[in-house]
């Protein structure tokens, strides 16, 4: 939402909302969740970040 507030109103008619049932939420975010235990897996990260 901070993104979309700090386009000009003319940007704002462009912008398409996109609704999304909830399984879907929780898909992505198992996904997300995967790949974040991944990276960090690796080790590329230091800790205190």
């Amino acid at each position: 939402m901070l993104a979309i507030s700090k386009l000009n109103m003319n940007e704002k008619k462009h912008i398409k909302n996109k609704y999304w049932y909830y399984t879907e939420v929780l898909e992505v975010h198992e996904a997300l969740q995967k790949a974040n235990e991944s990276i960090n897996k690796l080790g590329l990260v230091p800790v205190s970040l």
